[in-house]
This record gives structure tokens, sequence and C-alpha cells, in this order.
């Protein structure tokens, strides 16, 4: 098949994805502008306990800024090794890498 210049190769365009064919992150992005009414109901209403109304804005908080980030801890040691210009010896051996690896 060849395309005449100035041609679509696909005039219908794009298929449209039946709702079986839609990812789950699609289906949840339909649903969102009702969702987040939702939690700013729950958000404002006083009746409602307080760890409820706390979850609802933590919701609405992490979809408008998303969810903050996290501190990662670590005990990694990294050392730099750089390059030589020639082979240590055993005692620059043991004097500048030995008790590094021993850990």
């Amino acid at each position: 098949m060849t395309f005449q210049p100035g041609q679509s190769g696909n005039p219908a365009g794009r298929q449209k994805k039946s709702l079986e064919h839609k990812s789950l992150e699609e289906l949840a992005r339909c649903e969102s502008p009702e969702a987040l009414r939702t939690l700013v109901r729950l958000h404002k209403n006083r009746k409602i306990p307080a760890s409820a109304r706390v979850a609802a804005s933590i919701a609405i908080l992490d979809r408008g800024y998303g969810k903050p980030t996290q501190p990662i801890e670590s005990d990694v040691h990294l050392t730099n090794y750089g390059i030589a210009d020639h082979e240590p010896t055993k005692a620059e051996w043991d004097t500048d890498y030995a008790a590094e690896t021993a850990h």
C-alpha cells in the first residue's frame, strides 16, 4: 500500500478503545471528578467522624499536589578509588584499601 502525498494513511483516525480495553488508569481518571466531589463533601461534612474527614483532606491534597517526598536513609559508604597510574604495591594496598574492604 502506498500513501499519496497530502493524504492521511489513517483517514478514520485512531480507533476508540472499548470499555474492556481501557486501562485501569484511564477508567479511574474518568471517575476522578465525581470522586473528588465526594472527597470534598466528606471533608466539609461536620457530622462525619474527624478521622474520615482527615483522610478525605489528605486524599484531596495528594491528588492536587502529589504525595510528600519520603526521605531515604542508607548506611552505604561510597569510596572513590580513582585511577592510579601504577598497580599498588602490597604495602600501598594494605594501607589504602584493605581496611575499607574488611567491613
